[in-house]
């Protein structure tokens, strides 16, 4: 049994890998080197990093100005978020869609004529979102919110907010453009001056013209003006731009796109807040603090952790975008090999000293709840790294729906049942194991998605079947299983050294 299966291992390997490599290399644009060094990718990664932290620190520095009107302020600021939550989902599945198609237009050599459709599409997503926002928004904030005072600070608000939509989805879309075209630096230095133009014209609207609440979004409103008129400039100085419509076919894939982008992110944060209300309310099972303050404390500490996974899995995709699968697997390699053991020490601090980060962090926190997440959390930290790297390259694959179908159908059809599951039988092993084998799910459904188009049954035909079920015949092993074992090599295979393949 055990040669049949190192039989099928070298077959998989040995063949099947180097007909992969001699296809894929007459499809090389651009980048002669078969894989991508590490300096290279840090310097698209580190910008993109970068604007996602400014990004994060602007709402601090926001919510901090407005503590010191009143508190009532801070909690409109934080429900106008909430209800605006659709928007800024909307901004960032934009940005992520205009990043992979403006580096596949650079490697295609269209670069000018997918720049200006693309900003063309950004103003008109930005219109579409102001209206939808003066139109819907106050309703939204009257009807969620009881306390008259808040509904009524979020409601004018809404006007400064809502006319501010263009401008951030065309500067939200510069960025992720100035990036493709390697401007990182001028992005971080840029981003630098506008946080501190925000801190700024926040203290003289807020404080000095007295503007109160309503200054925080005059403040965006001009900051973000300003960003999306700089940021156009410096396009058109690279590019020669002129504006023009877009062309029907070309926008029907780039809004495609975008709403599968729209779909994972927006499960995600539904999920979020459904799991929230779970554990805050005794639906299922009586309301415990043990529980609510393990999940939200939890949360806190798995956005900390996922911010640079995020930052890599666009990175990971924009530099990747139109290049060759030769390439791309080439560079799955390289960062796999270089970010698992950073990675790894990661999990093994928080397995001997999680409990002191956290406290350290968050303060006091202890009970079976919280032990359970944070141990589900830390293993499961190099399948998340190692599910990012996969999304990033589906997305420069250009398969956004599937990376949306795998996230949302292991959301809902797993994840979710499992919180209900845990809940129920107040156990949080069963609560918190989705943690772990969501991410186990996911690694494996994602990896059919990249590999098996090389590998699928139509490519292979019946011929190589008949042969595998001949190779196999001697080992014990049923057609379907053994089939199963065949198709599952090449996904670890990935790890091995370029040179094993």
């Amino acid at each position: 049994m055990n040669s049949g299966l190192l039989k099928i291992i070298r077959f998989r390997i040995f063949s099947d890998f180097s007909r992969i490599r001699a296809e894929s290399v007459p499809y090389e644009r651009s980048i002669p080197n078969p894989s991508m060094k590490g300096r290279e990718f840090l310097r698209g990664f580190f910008p993109l990093f970068f604007t996602f932290g400014i990004a994060q620190l602007t709402l601090q520095i926001d919510l901090v100005m407005l503590s010191r009107l009143s508190e009532t302020s801070t909690i409109a600021y934080i429900a106008l978020m909430r209800i605006a939550v659709l928007d800024a989902i909307i901004m960032m599945a934009t940005g992520a869609v205009t990043s992979v198609f403006v580096s596949r237009g650079r490697r295609d050599g269209n670069v000018e004529i997918v720049v200006p459709q693309m900003i063309v599409i950004s103003v008109l997503i930005g219109v579409v979102t102001a209206v939808a926002g003066l139109l819907f928004y106050p309703h939204l904030a009257a009807l969620l919110l009881d306390n008259r005072e808040l509904s009524g600070l979020a409601s004018d608000a809404v006007f400064w907010f809502s006319i501010s939509a263009p401008f951030r989805m065309i500067a939200c879309s510069a960025t992720f453009i100035l990036i493709a075209l390697d401007h990182g630096g001028l992005v971080i230095v840029w981003k630098c001056i506008e946080c501190l133009l925000k801190i700024l014209l926040n203290y003289v609207l807020i404080f000095f013209w007295a503007r109160g609440f309503n200054g925080c979004y005059i403040a965006g409103v001009i900051v973000m003006l300003l960003t999306s008129l700089g940021s156009l400039i410096v396009i058109r100085t690279e590019l020669n731009l002129r504006l023009c419509w877009p062309k029907r076919a070309w926008l029907r894939d780039f809004v495609c796109n975008i709403g599968w982008e729209v779909q994972r992110l927006l499960s995600a944060q539904i999920y979020g807040l459904l799991t929230l209300v779970l554990f805050s309310s005794s639906y299922i099972v009586p309301m415990k603090m043990e529980r609510l303050s393990a999940v939200s404390m939890g949360t806190a500490l798995m956005l900390l952790l996922s911010a640079p996974l995020m930052a890599l899995m666009r990175s990971f995709s924009q530099q990747l975008a139109g290049c060759s699968m030769l390439v791309m697997i080439s560079t799955f390699n390289l960062l796999c090999r270089t970010g698992l053991p950073p990675v790894l020490g990661v999990t093994a601090a928080l397995l001997l000293r999680g409990d002191w980060l956290v406290k350290t962090l968050y303060g006091q926190l202890h009970g079976r709840w919280w032990s359970v997440l944070l141990l589900m959390l830390s293993l499961s930290l190099p399948l998340r790294y190692f599910n990012q790297l996969q999304r990033g390259l589906l997305l420069a694959r250009m398969q956004f729906n599937l990376v949306a179908r795998v996230d949302t159908r292991i959301i809902w059809l797993f994840n979710f049942p499992v919180i209900v599951a845990g809940l129920y039988f107040d156990n949080p092993f069963i609560a918190f194991s989705q943690i772990f084998v969501g991410e186990l799910l996911a690694m494996v459904w994602m990896g059919r998605g990249y590999l098996l188009p090389f590998y699928r049954i139509s490519a292979i035909g019946r011929p190589r079947i008949k042969k595998t079920r001949r190779m196999v015949s001697g080992t014990g092993l049923s057609p379907h299983l053994a089939m199963a074992v065949r198709y599952s090599i090449p996904l670890y295979t990935l790890l091995l050294p370029d040179e094993a393949l």
